[in-house]
């Protein structure tokens, strides 16, 4: 009977991962006034969904979940201006400018309420933008939460140099060393390789989106959210610890936190991702993969 069963769960899970990679992962631009949205969109579903990335990744950070919400949702991830394919913003880089320009091109798309994921720097524009159409966003989901104290956004928006370009390359150097944290370990290096690649092809503004939340006080917006909202982190993210500090100042906020998990969850656990996401936004109601 015992062998029966996983037979029988083994041979839905197959189902599900055949049914699963057949959904496409698409990419198109959203043209605003501004310039264009670069975004990577997956699924037909009824209920969209709506991703940020963190810096200095694009919306590739999403391409191997994007498959797994797909079948249950419309998913699309954007590029946050000036970074991807998306044009940069013509003036200072902001968080609200960041989250109003997600916004035109979620309304070029006819997209009329969605639910919303951010990643680190994703998740400030997606609580401000959350703050900014509340009569639209149906939950919002944040990991990675830069919950900083005033006193800690000052050397973080001090430290931040101007990208200079060595003679022999040594910036690329640079950027893969500055990154090395998100790939303690040699299974890791394609995740690497992919958020030096994409830092370096917005090389010459790459800070933009890291000026901006330095400039931006997370905690007061954070409180002022009405919709659903849940914190989601893996133990490996390097914005745990932040994560875990804006869940103990909003403890009505349910948290979960993912054990033994590396950083960039997303990328690195794609189906868990997606799995806890789905059932946060009502698109699922049963686990599918075990946590």
């Amino acid at each position: 009977m015992t062998d029966r069963y996983h037979d029988a769960g083994r041979a839905l899970r197959q189902a599900w991962e055949i049914s699963m990679s057949e959904i496409r992962v698409r990419c198109g631009y959203a043209d605003v006034e501004e310039g264009q949205v670069h975004y990577r969109r997956a699924g037909t579903g009824m209920q969209a969904l709506v991703l940020l990335h963190p810096t200095p990744t694009s919306s590739r950070i999403y391409e191997r979940a994007l498959p797994h919400l797909g079948g249950d949702v419309t998913a699309i991830a954007f590029d946050t201006p000036g970074y991807g394919a998306s044009t940069r913003l013509a003036g200072p880089p902001t968080v609200p400018g960041f989250a109003m320009r997600i916004l035109k091109a979620i309304d070029t798309l006819g997209i009329d309420r969605f639910a919303l994921c951010g990643f680190a720097t994703g998740s400030t524009v997606a609580v401000a933008l959350a703050n900014r159409a509340r009569d639209r966003v149906t939950h919002l989901a944040l990991s990675g939460v830069p919950y900083w104290e005033p006193h800690e956004l000052e050397p973080f928006k001090t430290n931040l140099g101007p990208p200079e370009m060595g003679e022999n390359g040594e910036h690329m150097t640079r950027i893969w060393q500055s990154l090395r944290n998100m790939a303690p370990t040699p299974d890791l290096r394609p995740q690497l390789h992919m958020a030096a690649v994409e830092a370096l092809r917005v090389y010459d503004n790459y800070l933009d989106a890291l000026v901006a939340v330095g400039n931006y006080d997370i905690r007061p917006e954070l409180a002022m959210v009405t919709c659903p909202m849940m914190f989601l982190s893996a133990e490996g993210d390097k914005l745990s610890e932040f994560t875990a500090r804006a869940a103990k100042a909003l403890p009505h906020i349910p948290y979960v936190k993912l054990h033994g998990i590396r950083s960039q969850l997303p990328w690195t656990e794609p189906a868990l991702f997606a799995d806890h996401l789905l059932r946060f936004i009502g698109a699922r109601a049963e686990a599918r993969v075990s946590a």
